[in-house]
């Protein structure tokens, strides 16, 4: 009998591809990544309230542009974001 609530990670295939640390004291970092078919996804960290949050898009999306555009972007929790 297979396991059930068990499947393939959201975040399978895709692999690192940017990376920001905020230098200015807010300890925010930035964490990039992309897949095969040009899907992306861009992690938040944010130190000093603890917290991670998610933006996705498509090859239609461009990564490149919303990597440069990383700051203005609203992220969300995991379970909203996948």
């Amino acid at each position: 009998m297979g396991r059930t609530g068990i499947g393939i990670s959201p975040l399978e295939g895709y692999v690192p591809s940017d990376s920001d640390i905020d230098t200015t004291g807010n300890g925010t970092s930035y964490y990039g990544f992309v897949d095969k078919e040009g899907n992306w996804y861009i992690q938040k960290i944010t130190a000093n309230t603890e917290s991670i949050r998610y933006i996705k898009g498509t090859k239609i999306n461009d990564y490149a542009t919303q990597w440069a555009n990383r700051l203005a972007l609203s992220y969300d929790y995991f379970d909203v974001i996948f």
